[in-house]
């Protein structure tokens, strides 16, 4: 942290009370929380001419929070029981009273993606500086396709959030003007994630993600893969991020308030690809390269090269990557790596492609 910057010891505790009830085809679930913080924040001087009346040094924020959660599993078979559906609807409540928090510093906190599943989350942010206030419904629906031998090969989900209050956490609601400046209540924000396993190697997931404050699609991804194991793969992704969903995460931590974009920046767009194969018995490559449709450049490009025994694996790896996007240029890192495992008495004797793929900027997700 610079000597200009608000430091913090910070101290948490969520005791829980918990009381769930299910059987074979449903679920309730009534959860109590209480979420007590404690900061004992360092503020510069020069931090507080700067920024008067904004930070306190000893902070106390008690919230309770009351979540109930239910959901029921219909169930149905075709062609004499090969094909098995379900229809799962599900319905949250999620309360956690106002407080205003704008004199603690944003340390790590920031806005969470809602997918579905994320839909049902009892945050909004991530970290522990903001506990938005929640009075809302959630409520979505899951179908899911089974074969014969129980193996998922379909599912489709979509929900939406619907405010009874807006979401706070200070009189400034943390600057989110772009959001903030719009319908303040009613179904505000909906999500649906798919997947289709078409084959025992061959598979499709995606995520869409719509926010009325917006007025558009904030997020969306799509995957395609072929995997024969481990070591055998091929895939084709792409994934967007709304210039208006980036721009309403960006809060200044003193004030809450918006750190606007550049003009430059444009959101994100990325088609990606990234594949493993063996070369011999003990060699195995792997490749990912990553393209920005907006900026009309690459943003990550890595390759290795793994050597393996039982025993142990080497493997070298080159990675050239965006860290930064100016105006006129972007900003490149190039590096390269090299790592020694042993393996000792394990039976692993994969060549080990994942993990490599794993530690890229933008790291290799699986599809199914």
């Amino acid at each position: 942290m610079g000597d200009n910057t608000p430091e913090a010891n910070r101290y948490h505790i969520e005791p829980t009370l918990s009381l769930p009830v299910s059987n074979g085809w449903a679920s309730f679930n009534n959860e109590v929380k209480l979420l007590a913080t404690h900061y004992d924040q360092d503020i510069p001087d020069n931090y507080k001419k700067k920024h008067p009346n904004q930070l306190d040094d000893s902070v106390n924020r008690v919230l309770p929070q009351f979540k109930s959660d239910a959901k029921v599993v219909f169930e149905r078979q075709y062609q004499q029981g090969n094909v098995t559906q379900t229809l799962e609807p599900r319905v949250q409540y999620l309360y956690v009273p106002y407080k205003d928090q704008s004199n603690i510093n944003n340390f790590d906190s920031a806005l969470l993606q809602s997918n579905y599943n994320g839909l049902f989350r009892d945050r909004m942010y991530g970290g522990l500086d903001r506990i938005a206030s929640a009075n809302q419904f959630t409520t979505g629906v899951t179908s899911r396709f089974y074969d014969n031998e129980l193996v998922e090969r379909f599912n489709v989900s979509v929900g939406q959030i619907y405010y009874l209050e807006r979401p706070r956490t200070g009189p400034s609601s943390i600057g989110n003007e772009i959001i903030n400046s719009k319908d303040e209540t009613g179904s505000m924000v909906w999500a649906g994630d798919t997947y289709w396993r078409i084959t025992d190697t061959l598979g499709l997931r995606g995520g869409l993600q719509y926010d009325r404050r917006l007025g558009s699609v904030s997020m969306g991804d799509a995957i395609m893969e072929y995997r024969q194991d481990s070591d055998h793969l091929l895939q084709l992704n792409y994934r967007y991020v709304d210039r208006d969903y980036i721009q309403a995460t960006r809060i200044r931590p003193y004030d809450g308030s918006i750190n606007k974009l550049p003009e430059y920046q444009k959101g994100i767009s990325q088609i990606g690809v990234v594949g493993s194969w063996p070369l011999a018995e003990r060699w195995g490559l792997v490749g990912a390269y990553y393209f920005d449709t907006k900026e009309s450049e690459p943003v990550s490009q890595l390759v290795g090269l793994q050597y393996n025994t039982c025993c142990w694996a080497v493997n070298v790896g080159y990675e050239r990557k965006v860290v930064g996007w100016k105006a006129d240029h972007s900003d490149i890192d190039n590096k390269w790596s090299i790592n020694l495992e042993l393996r000792g008495l394990s039976n692993n004797h994969s060549l080990g492609s994942q993990k490599m793929l794993e530690r890229g900027i933008l790291p290799y997700q699986r599809a199914f």
